[in-house]
């Protein structure tokens, strides 16, 4: 963390109102933008990171941040991004494949309007994911989609199947390692 942003947030913590204001003004829009680009929805990227504010405000004297504001703010949309998207029952592959993450630089390089992802490449990347998905062999694809898309737990889902544990890890591993080869062309361009 810099000079300035050690001050800023020293001026957070006592209070002061205007120096929270200006740490708000200069991020939130772009806390938005990266909540979106995590949950597909606009009102609930804009809640994401009012709450990322809100908790900083209300927990400024608990709170110590070790890096860089802005990537405290990034990684605290983040958190509270998956949380949602968990709460809702929707758990977005992007998160283990760092998808996201791994755009991040992209997105917030200087000028936070630099270079953001357009919705067709999330489009064609969902659309990659969901063929990948589709040509896994049949038991893996059905581990995979209990496990990512309906929350269920490794255990839940040996039980379910009638399969062993070490089973479900295998189909698990496998899924995410074809997933991660087939979209490594993708990442790197």
């Amino acid at each position: 963390m810099n000079d300035h942003e050690k001050n800023l947030l020293l001026r957070i913590k006592r209070g002061n109102r205007t120096a929270f204001d200006r740490l708000f003004v200069n991020h939130f829009e772009a806390l938005c933008n990266y909540a979106f680009l995590l949950v597909r929805d606009e009102t609930a990227a804009e809640e994401i990171a009012t709450e990322v504010f809100y908790r900083l405000w209300f927990k400024r004297n608990e709170i110590h941040i070790r890096v860089s504001l802005k990537k405290y703010l990034l990684k605290s949309v983040y958190n509270i991004s998956m949380n949602y998207l968990k709460h809702i029952g929707i758990v977005k592959h992007y998160k283990d494949l760092n998808i996201v993450m791994h755009r991040e630089k992209e997105i917030f390089s200087g000028d936070y309007s630099t270079s953001p992802l357009t919705i067709l490449e999330y489009d064609e990347l969902e659309a990659m994911v969901n063929n990948i998905i589709d040509n896994l062999p049949d038991q893996c694809r059905q581990v995979f989609t209990m496990n990512r898309f309906k929350g269920m737990k490794y255990r839940e889902i040996a039980d379910d199947l009638n399969i062993s544990l070490s089973t479900v890890k295998y189909h698990m591993s496998t899924a995410l390692d074809t997933l991660k080869d087939k979209l490594n062309g993708y990442l790197d361009r």
